[in-house]
């Protein structure tokens, strides 16, 4: 009888694992294995006349849950990322800026954050395919990635067109100025 506890407490310790998704094969940590609303969809356009779809879906994991956000021109993907769960998070401003190298770069803000998203073949060193632009530069240990930006930002765009691009949106520009106007001696 003593020799079958060793094994009714295997099984009983796998159930409970199991049940409670801490066995790797079934954990919850995986965001994408377990959607627990439908996906939503809303359209924006920008007074400059550009569409975007912004689709979202929450997903239940441990420990919290997140949301996966995906922003579509027409029917091309731009970007795809997480986030928090909550409303302030989904994207209510969109706008193109311009392309280089085949890589197109988008402003992207909405209640919380700006920032600068990359549809091509390149990447920020240290940030993936966003870049968070509403922050303080003289609080970043690494600004590489933001001096890169900023000088391809001039180089791209005349800093009057970008201002008026932001206006006729009614979008706030004071965060992309800022770093237009970032250099090495800040």
């Amino acid at each position: 009888m003593y020799k079958k506890i060793p094994l009714v407490l295997c099984f009983l310790s796998t159930l409970l694992l199991t049940s409670c998704g801490l066995w790797k094969e079934t954990s919850n940590f995986n965001y994408e294995s377990v959607p627990s609303n439908p996906k939503y969809k809303i359209e924006i356009t920008n007074d400059l006349g550009e569409q975007y779809i912004v689709e979202y879906e929450q997903y239940n994991g441990f420990p919290n849950k997140r949301m996966k956000i995906k922003i579509f021109e027409s029917e091309k993907l731009i970007i795809t990322y997480w986030s928090e769960f909550n409303d302030n998070y989904i994207p209510n401003e969109i706008l193109y800026l311009f392309t280089e190298n085949n890589c197109e770069y988008y402003f992207v803000a909405n209640a919380v954050n700006d920032f600068v998203v990359l549809f091509g073949n390149e990447i920020f060193e240290s940030h993936g395919n966003q870049l968070f632009i509403n922050v303080d530069y003289s609080e970043i240990k690494s600004t590489s990635d933001y001096l890169t930006l900023s000088q391809k930002i001039r180089d791209n765009i005349d800093k009057e067109l970008l201002i008026d691009k932001f206006k006729t949106c009614n979008y706030d520009d004071s965060d992309i100025i800022k770093l237009y106007d970032l250099s090495d001696s800040d």
